[in-house]
């Protein structure tokens, strides 16, 4: 029994090859009719091409097998298409406190774990027309790869793509152009945009006054992380008027939250990622440490959740409320 990737390879030869001899046959003298290009990621039609980064996606139709493997490119899926133009998504998309398009996601007959990409033979068994992944880490590339060297259309975002409000509009535009959904997608960006500059707005104007020292600590299994600089909340800190001390002292990935690490920090703020709704207890022993008792953020009660599905990566269209919520708790007491 031939696996369903030496099939679909099978498959796609055999097309090539009947191309090639219709071709052959024509003896009509007649010029074969040349068929209408769309420009690139346009809404003229198809087959389109859309650039993803450095890659360049052809699709030969508008896609209605669809394949979102993380979060973020699962939830933006579900606004732009729909449920019913999905096969299988992301299992934290159907889960509360991760996803933020429950009620769709449900209705997306197979799930994938995002920690253990799956083997691409599953995926091919689903006979998708459309992949869409964020490359994370090296084991998401290799998927991609493969699925793409199958001659499925893949697109591999990258993380950045979402890190930021400003990012994710500019990802919506190309998820759009993916999805033959381009009037949705633009919808969704210019009302993004438009919640940014609201937040944006309404931040103080006195260049006299300085920004909260801020740092952003999350779990990473048993061990409490301050977050790398160049993580989606950190970012929002900078944006919110916050300085983001994490980027002041290079961290560009997370570090061990230790005690002296803090206080020779000083923060003014402290941002914790409310994990699917865990809120502080998980970070309580360490926060109720007598050592940190005089750190200004814990010696002032300036130690706030934020919640993870509106300001990390995996956000995506709900970045500007993670914005504004970062943005009222750094200036809500200054």
């Amino acid at each position: 029994m031939k696996s369903p990737l030496r099939a679909l390879l099978s498959v796609t030869l055999g097309v090539a090859l009947a191309a090639g001899l219709g071709a052959c046959a024509q003896t009509d003298g007649k010029e074969p009719e040349e068929k209408p290009s769309a420009a690139t990621g346009s809404t003229q039609g198809w087959p389109r091409e859309v650039t993803v980064g450095s890659q360049t996606v052809s699709l030969a139709a508008k896609p209605r097998a669809i394949v979102a493997l993380t979060t973020e490119t699962s939830d933006v899926s579900l606004q732009l298409a729909g449920s019913s133009r999905l096969v299988a998504i992301s299992k934290s998309s159907v889960t509360p406190g991760l996803g933020n398009e429950i009620e769709l996601a449900r209705a997306v007959p197979n799930t994938f774990r995002e920690n253990t990409p799956p083997d691409p033979e599953q995926i091919l068994a689903l006979n998708p027309d459309l992949v869409i992944t964020t490359g994370r880490h090296g084991n998401d590339q290799k998927l991609a790869a493969a699925l793409a060297q199958s001659g499925v259309p893949t697109a591999t975002f990258e993380t950045s793509d979402f890190a930021t409000p400003q990012a994710v509009s500019t990802t919506l535009l190309t998820m759009g152009k993916l999805l033959g959904e381009e009037d949705k997608a633009t919808k969704l960006a210019k009302s993004l945009d438009a919640k940014v500059e609201s937040v944006l707005a309404k931040l103080p104007q006195d260049e006299q006054q300085s920004r909260p020292g801020v740092i952003c600590l999350f779990k990473r299994g048993n061990t409490t992380m301050i977050m790398g600089s160049d993580l989606t909340l950190p970012l929002l800190v900078e944006q919110a008027g916050g300085n983001n001390i994490a980027k002041e002292r290079g961290w560009r990935q997370g570090i061990p939250a230790e005690i002296e690490t803090i206080i020779a920090a000083k923060p003014q703020v402290i941002l914790v990622q409310d994990f699917m709704g865990q809120g502080l207890d998980p970070f309580q022993e360490l926060l109720a440490n007598p050592a940190l008792s005089e750190v200004e953020a814990i010696r002032e009660h300036r130690v706030h959740l934020v919640a993870g599905n509106i300001a990390s990566a995996t956000a995506a269209t709900r970045l500007g409320e993670g914005l504004e919520e970062v943005a009222n708790l750094l200036h809500s007491d200054r």
